[in-house]
């Protein structure tokens, strides 16, 4: 999901902890701003959160879920 505008704790315990489902949140420094969240049945073997800015890290745009078999990309870009 892209866009999410919220930080976790926000958020009720029913989108925070889907049975069977976990979830990875990459949330903006600014409250209200982008965000993004995968969820996957599968938990990843690697969860990178940077896009190797630091102007860029703060505002939660790019969470990238790396499993066995493949790597998934969630991005958030302005136009």
């Amino acid at each position: 999901m892209q866009e999410t505008k919220a930080h976790p704790d926000q958020l009720t315990k029913d989108l925070l902890e889907i049975p069977n489902y976990h979830a990875n949140w990459n949330s903006a420094e600014r409250k209200g701003y982008s965000g993004v969240v995968t969820y996957s049945k599968e938990e990843p073997n690697e969860v990178t959160y940077v896009l190797g800015k630091d102007h860029l890290n703060n505002e939660g745009r790019m969470l990238i879920t790396e499993f066995k078999n493949f790597v998934l990309c969630n991005g958030y870009f302005p136009n």
